[in-house]
């Protein structure tokens, strides 16, 4: 498909809205193959495999529709199409003055999806693709550069870690002890408000900060975890709690059985005896297959506990 291709300054992780303030790096058409689009790499570009998506033309038609989708929904869907698989975890800086040190994964991966809004948009007034929401679109940013803490904090294990982020009690991290968080272990937070990254939904829904929870030290668990949702501490997402971490179940204990099982004697049979003699009544007829198969088990552990009749020897 014919169209003037657009300039691109291939270090930019958050272009500028003006197309040609970009200095000449390479160059995107229609045509041009995925794996050349800037910021996707083999792995996004094997991701768009699965939505049959191979080149410049295919990425675009995904969002052309008889009825121009929302400025939300092509948000959600970019999103959804470009998530992180290691997202809300800790990856390792490789570059740059914070290399080695660790960060937390946002949920979309940003320049991926900045590369994709600055096409929808330069293709709806430069080339014939009808998507009039994508000029709503905002592109995804880090927050202000200053804000370590908003990318690092969650990433501190201990409060030693936490509270001498940056610095001897600098605080910029706040510590939750484990007893408050009550789902395994300790929460390191940003201690002041900052904009941190966002979830899949355009709106404040389950941002990397979101008023959606209580601001609360116990964490809470909200939204589905594939879909953007997760834990939260004093409002902020921390990194997934260990496998098979359960909430501390709250309440009175007021009626709880405690002790051992109660053992279920067949109907009929008056409970253990030490004799063979007695028989146990047939099961009633008006059982449900649940008390029926009760029954059953109860008989037969009642058999297996009898003394078994010695024989008579000659």
């Amino acid at each position: 498909m014919a169209g003037a291709a657009i300039t691109w300054n291939q270090t930019q992780c958050n272009p500028p809205p003006d197309l040609s303030a970009d200095p000449v790096m390479s160059t995107v058409a229609p045509g041009t193959r995925i794996r050349d689009v800037p910021h996707f790499g083999p792995f996004l570009t094997n991701q768009l495999r699965r939505y049959r998506i191979a080149t410049v033309n295919g990425l675009l038609h995904r969002f052309v529709r008889p009825t121009p989708l929302t400025t939300a929904a092509l948000h959600e869907q970019i999103s959804h199409m470009l998530r992180n698989p290691s997202r809300n975890t800790c990856s390792e800086t490789t570059h740059g003055p914070r290399r080695g040190k660790s960060y937390q994964v946002s949920d979309v991966n940003q320049c991926a999806f900045n590369s994709v809004v600055k096409l929808l948009k330069h293709a709806h007034v430069n080339w014939p693709y009808n998507i009039p929401g994508a000029q709503g679109l905002n592109y995804r940013r880090r927050g202000a550069p200053g804000n370590l803490n908003v990318r690092e904090c969650a990433c501190k294990t201990t409060r030693a870690q936490c509270q001498n982020f940056e610095g001897q009690n600098s605080g910029r991290c706040t510590w939750t002890t484990a007893g408050q968080t009550q789902f395994g272990r300790g929460a390191c937070t940003p201690t002041h408000r900052a904009i941190g990254f966002r979830g899949y939904s355009r709106a404040d829904e389950y941002n990397q900060r979101t008023s959606q929870v209580p601001n609360s030290t116990q964490a809470r668990r909200v939204g589905h975890l594939d879909r953007g949702g997760g834990w939260y501490v004093r409002r902020w997402r921390t990194t997934t709690p260990p496998r098979g971490v359960r909430r501390r179940r709250r309440g009175p204990t007021r009626g709880r059985r405690r002790g051992p099982p109660r053992l279920l004697y067949a109907c009929g049979t008056g409970g253990p005896v030490e004799t063979t003699a007695a028989t146990p009544i047939a099961p009633n007829p008006v059982w449900d297959d649940h008390t029926r198969r009760a029954w059953a088990r109860a008989v037969a552990d009642r058999f297996k506990t009898q003394p078994q009749a010695s024989s008579a020897t000659v």
